[in-house]
Parts: C-alpha cells; structure tokens; sequence
C-alpha cells in the first residue's frame, strides 16, 4: 500500500478541454478538496486475490468464473463482475477499505489538476483503453471486449503521480 498524504486537491473538472470530450455531467464543476492521509494500493484487485478471499470466507465468485475459480492465464488480471457488495466484503477481509471518492480522485490525479494519471495528454501507452487496443489494430469487433483486461501494473509510465497503477484504463473501480 501506498500513503497519499493529507492536503488539498481538485476534484472533478470543468470540462476536460481534450480530443476526448469535455466529460460527463456529473464530474462538474471543478472544486477543491481536502483529504486526510490515507494508504491506497498500489495495484488493483487481482483474481488470484479474491480466489483467496472466496476460500477463505466461502462468498461467492464472479459471475463469469467457471466451477470457482478465474479464466485460465488471468490470476494477475484485476478481477471484473464484482459488485460493490463484493468489493467491500472483500475490502473488509483484508482489513482494509474501499476509497471515497475524493480519496481515489486524489490518488488518481495527484495535486496538479491533471487530467489522467499520467498527465494531461491522453496517450495510447499509458493505459489500457479502447483507444489502445484499436491503435494495435484490435477492434471490438474482433474481441468483443475491446482488448480486454491486462496484468496489473502494465503501464510503467501510466502511474499517478502517488506511483499508482492502472488508475486510467483497464477496469473501473468502486468507491465508499
């Protein structure tokens, strides 16, 4: 796990002002925060993780996985098909908790009212999106999923500005 530090930060934006459109209404309008000290991990939620956590607690699996256990090669792929119920329930196992939303903002985008993780310039190699699939000539058609997930941590130089992974692209993730 990683320490974000206390202090103020910007949350939510104004239109983001790139190719990609200005954003959803729900993300405006820009404001200020201030966030406690808090530890955040550093990669997301993998399969192999939450297959521990069902054996251990016996709670259910992912929808998808097949006689209890995750796709074959994906054990350090972020698990998807989780509720926030199972989230929390697996957050509350591992002795820890999910992030507020201004927490996660902040870990996402530092304190320098980025837009991505990264920075402020959307960029194919930094995230798994559908834009970096269909710049790998992969288009939804062809996987249906859009390139699908990837192991965690597998954008060096897509890391918050906090040395985060994946806080851009690859899977959304739940908030308290």
């Amino acid at each position: 796990m990683v320490l974000i530090p206390a202090g103020e930060s910007m949350m939510g934006n104004n239109g983001r002002g790139t190719t990609d459109g200005p954003g959803d209404p729900d993300e405006t309008p820009a404001h200020k925060v201030y966030v406690d000290a808090f530890y955040m991990d550093q990669y997301e939620t993998t399969n192999a993780m939450v297959q521990e956590f069902m054996e251990a607690t016996g709670h259910r699996p992912p929808k998808h996985w097949k006689a209890n256990s995750y796709p074959e090669g994906k054990a350090n792929h972020p698990v998807v098909y989780v509720d926030w119920y199972d989230a929390d329930a697996f957050c509350q196992w591992a002795k820890k908790r999910l992030p507020t939303e201004e927490e996660w903002e902040k870990a996402a985008r530092g304190t320098d009212k980025r837009i991505f993780a990264w920075g402020n310039t959307y960029a194919n190699d930094k995230a798994n999106t559908p834009q970096y699939w269909l710049a790998k000539g992969i288009s939804e058609d062809t996987l249906g999923l859009k390139g699908g997930t990837l192991p965690v941590g597998s954008f060096e130089n897509g890391k918050s500005p906090y040395g985060l992974y994946d806080m851009s692209g690859n899977v959304y993730e739940w908030t308290s």
